[in-house]
């Protein structure tokens, strides 16, 4: 009987260790299938950010090409369609596309939903930075068109009374202009308002221009200061190079 008992209290310790090194065995693959799903979760974290990363990138590039070739085509401001702005446009939606696969997929993730309704948000907003952008680049015009068309026509007309006007001041005032254009330079935006002041002065003095044709020329050459100084102000607004404007709010979303 006592030899019995023996076996039995044996028995219940094997039993009781059985169990303990089976709750530790299920205790370290269950940390062990913990962190492999949080390596595995972060990896998958990691590629998406890459690939969002990388596409967002992809719509900067499209927006510095429009930039620098459409916004000084010809053919674009005659109506031709951009190849930039409809590439940008497929990207953009393909984007969007995307995320919103995402936000299906962890719709029971609360912490990626946010950060996916942020995302949402903020690419919502670079979207209607682009579209202003674009827009502010049709206004602002090129050659005969926009505001630097109706600027290139006041003083195109203004040179057609070239016997009433100082040539030198006049040509000054386009070199100027043209100085402006290519460096950015805002020393010549001063030195195209000093020179129209300028040019106004000597017509207003003058005695051999008449009356009626000196009120012709001061109001082409205002309406040529006019016109230059939006053109200046639009060209701030969109940024040069990426540096300032929208193009470097767009470049920093």
């Amino acid at each position: 009987m006592k030899s019995l008992d023996i076996f039995r209290s044996i028995k219940n310790k094997l039993l009781i260790l059985f169990l303990f090194f089976s709750s530790i065995t299920v205790l370290e693959s269950y940390y062990c299938y913990t962190i492999f799903r949080e390596r595995e979760e972060s990896v998958e974290t990691r590629e998406l950010i890459h690939r969002i990363d990388n596409e967002i990138l992809q719509l900067n590039k499209l927006q510095l090409q429009y930039l620098v070739y459409d916004s000084r085509s010809k053919q674009y401001f005659q109506g031709n369609q951009s190849r930039y702005i409809e590439k940008y446009l497929q990207r953009f939606d393909s984007l969007k596309q995307f995320i919103t696969q995402l936000s299906k997929k962890y719709i029971e993730n609360s912490t990626k939903q946010e950060d996916l309704i942020a995302l949402h948000a903020k690419l919502n907003s670079y979207h209607q930075d682009y579209n202003l952008l674009v827009s502010l680049v049709k206004q602002r015009g090129f050659r005969d068109y926009g505001i630097e068309g109706k600027m290139r026509k006041a003083i195109h007309e203004v040179e057609c009374y070239e016997n009433y006007i100082d040539q030198i001041t006049l040509l000054s005032i386009r070199r100027n202009e043209k100085d402006y254009f290519l460096r950015k330079d805002t020393i010549y935006i001063i030195k195209v308002k000093e020179n129209v002041n300028k040019l106004l002065e000597q017509i207003a003095e003058s005695t051999t221009v008449p009356e009626d044709t000196k009120k012709l020329i001061v109001n082409l050459l205002s309406e040529y200061e006019r016109q230059f100084q939006h053109w200046v102000d639009i060209d701030a607004k969109i940024g040069i190079d990426q540096s300032n404007g929208l193009s470097l709010k767009i470049k920093n979303c």
